[in-house]
């Protein structure tokens, strides 16, 4: 199997099992050949609308916790847009009601083709967050700030041809304002809205341990509503659809999850 060899080399590679695009066509692995590769794909930007989606769409336990009660809590999500999909599960603890700490795994999948290969991404993201302001009777809403940080592989035939790695890391911070209006005793809708900063780099390694890298910011807006349903009087199931905007792109999502206080 031909190599393309270090970054910032030019060569040529025509063997059979090539992936489909790659055969035959001359191969320049400079920072040049990156800029143009995911112009064309469109994926260091989806990554940060759908890190900053996530980031943006956090459980908030404590928002569903009384003040001085911890809780556990799991969700499941599905996020798209035009160009990619986004599969993700988490798992996490609000401290008395007052501070969240989450883990979560998404799965990326690209729409556009990476020299007509399937491309992906595994991400394993953390987040932590407070509730400075928690809503009652005096204070209309509650406030949180948070901040998420992620590290993401990318998966792709093509990458394995030519022995590439591809990763990204990211940090984020947000800041969300929710407020809780109780219809009845067991259900209640939640309406929220979002605001998101996000640093990521993006890194090609080659076989020879040769990189480029390329960093870029984005922020972004978020809106959304909670359908809570009490469904014990220590546990409740949270359903919510969620909107995302940054740079004239919009990302649909959902998510259901389940909170328990103890």
């Amino acid at each position: 199997m031909n190599k393309i060899g270090r970054i910032g080399t030019t060569s040529q590679t025509c063997s059979r099992g090539a992936p489909s695009g790659l055969s035959c066509i001359p191969v320049t692995a400079t920072p040049g050949f990156y800029h143009l590769s995911f112009a064309r794909l469109h994926s260091l930007t989806l990554f940060f609308i759908l890190f900053l989606f996530a980031a943006t769409n956090l459980s908030a336990q404590s928002v569903y916790t009384p003040a001085g009660k911890s809780s556990f809590g799991a969700q499941f999500g599905f996020s798209s847009n035009k160009d990619a999909t986004s599969f993700d599960t988490s798992a996490g603890v609000s401290i008395l009601g007052w501070g969240d700490l989450e883990i979560g795994y998404s799965t990326i999948s690209f729409e556009e083709k990476f020299f007509g290969e399937d491309l992906s991404a595994s991400v394993l993201s953390f987040s932590a967050s407070i509730l400075p302001v928690k809503q009652s009777k005096e204070i209309p809403v509650s406030i949180q700030i948070g901040f998420a940080f992620g590290f993401a592989t990318y998966d792709s035939y093509a990458l394995d041809y030519y022995d590439w790695d591809m990763t990204a890391g990211i940090f984020g911070l947000g800041l969300s304002l929710y407020h809780k209006v109780d219809l009845s005793p067991s259900f209640a809708l939640v309406p929220s809205v979002g605001f998101s900063y996000t640093n990521t780099t993006l890194t090609i390694e080659d076989s020879y341990g040769d990189s480029i890298e390329e960093s870029d910011k984005e922020s972004g807006l978020s809106v959304g509503l909670g359908f809570l349903f009490s469904l014990t009087r220590s546990s409740s199931l949270v359903l919510k659809p969620n909107l995302f905007f940054t740079d004239g792109e919009a990302t649909f999502g959902i998510s259901l999850g389940i909170v328990g206080v103890f």
